[in-house]
């Protein structure tokens, strides 16, 4: 995609993006870049293939579902962020940045709970904790909830690595707000949030204060990932997840599937690595006693899936993936592919594949 700042194109080696966020007619998005120190709002078009800066010094950007704000952190003059809404004039130019009644540091991207209320974490008292604060000023924030304060054992603490802990630390999965149902799972690499699931979800556990209600629904997290030395990286993201699944919600995760898990982990990320170019995007989702592993890679050609073959050398990563997940789907996306497997979080052999398609 082509990049726009005042007016003009945009290229620098050091170009980033982060903090995504869908307008309802799956087309227009809002997304972060920034290069050489600055950061913008970039309002992208999907059929044109353009992004053109919008306003600086935004980033997370959340579009309301009306459309017409986003919320935002914004860098203080202190160096911390804060969170505004940006309401949105004719032609979606910016008119107004109105901060809210937050003044602690917010490190994450907001999500509206509906019209009036936006929801975000940030951590108090030394714990990750979630709040909700008016989208128009007014009011104060208000805690809906705080993660408990868990002990664990020297070899549990071992287990689970140092990237272990829900909500935890600044290795926490990121998400995009608003995502449209034809990009779910496609992966656009962003950068901030802690649960992912939308809005209504993040209703119910403000209303709540509980999180065990969103396992039941699905939790996923993502990452994106950008060079081979992350590899090893996306591993420790799948043991985190799994780790974090089992303390949360009790679900046994037993090392075979752990390790089933880091395996399809490893095979897939490293095939976007070696084969596309830009990054990828790795998701997670654990629903209804399965892991769905999924990345996204920019390249639109889909693998081939070659007959096993004792004697060839190399390209055996999807026939290994194949071999242990229950099941396996790849398509073509506007930009890219996807890839997602199902795995079983019960202790059993997954068997033939049940369902596997391209």
């Amino acid at each position: 995609m082509l990049n726009f700042v005042d007016g003009v194109p945009y290229r620098a080696e050091d170009v980033n993006f982060w903090g995504i966020t869908f307008a309802p007619d799956d087309r227009t998005f809002y997304a972060t870049m920034a290069s050489k120190g600055r950061a913008w709002l970039m309002r992208g078009d999907l059929t044109r293939r353009t992004l053109t800066a919008v306003r600086g010094n935004v980033e997370c950007p959340s579009l309301s579902p009306d459309g017409d704000r986003l919320a935002h952190e914004k860098r203080t003059a202190k160096g911390r962020w804060r969170l505004h809404v940006l309401r949105l004039g004719k032609g979606a130019s910016p008119q107004r940045d109105l901060p809210l009644a937050e003044t602690a540091p917010v490190d994450d991207q907001p999500s509206w709970l509906d019209a009036d209320a936006l929801a975000y974490a940030r951590s108090a008292h030394g714990r990750p904790t979630l709040f909700t604060v008016p989208a128009d000023g007014s009011g104060s924030p208000r805690r809906s909830w705080r993660a408990r304060r868990r002990r664990c054992r020297p070899a549990d603490r071992r287990a689970a690595g140092p990237r272990a802990g829900f909500l935890s630390g600044r290795n926490r999965p990121m998400r995009s707000s608003r995502v449209p149902a034809r990009f779910r799972g496609r992966g656009v690499p962003v950068r901030h949030g802690v649960i992912a699931g939308g809005t209504d979800q993040m209703d119910r556990v403000a209303a709540e204060g509980d999180i065990a209600s969103l396992v039941s629904s699905g939790l996923s997290v993502s990452r994106a990932f950008e060079g081979s030395e992350e590899i090893g990286a996306a591993r420790d993201l799948a043991r985190s997840f799994l780790t974090d699944i089992q303390a949360v919600h009790g679900t046994p995760v037993s090392v075979r599937v752990l390790s089933t898990v880091q395996l399809v982990v490893s095979e897939l990320v490293t095939n976007a690595r070696k084969y596309a170019p830009g990054p990828c995007l790795l998701t997670l989702e654990a629903r209804g006693g399965t892991v769905d592993v999924t990345v996204w890679d920019s390249e639109p050609a889909l693998p081939a899936i070659l007959p096993a073959d004792p004697g060839r050398i190399g390209q055996h990563g999807l026939e290994i993936v194949m071999a242990v997940c229950q099941s396996l789907h790849v398509q073509r996306e506007p930009v890219g592919k996807r890839i997602t497997t199902a795995i079983s979080l019960t202790d059993e052999p997954a068997g033939d594949a049940a369902d596997r398609r391209l």
